[in-house]
């Protein structure tokens, strides 16, 4: 099965941590670590995760 965020278990669990269009914000690890949670970071769906469309110079 496809990992989305419609059948995300931390999402049925904790509720929504917000969106960007179709990217998820994920879960942090802790208040203090804002990181994303290990599960968020393999996620496809996370944002972090997808490649930005901005161009960088070189």
């Amino acid at each position: 099965m496809k990992r989305t965020t419609e059948n995300c278990s931390l999402i049925r669990k904790y509720g929504d941590p917000g969106h960007d269009g179709d990217f998820c914000f994920g879960f942090v690890k802790s208040e203090a670590d804002d990181e994303p949670c290990e599960p968020c970071r393999k996620c496809g769906c996370l944002e972090l995760n997808q490649e930005s469309d901005v161009e960088v110079e070189e």
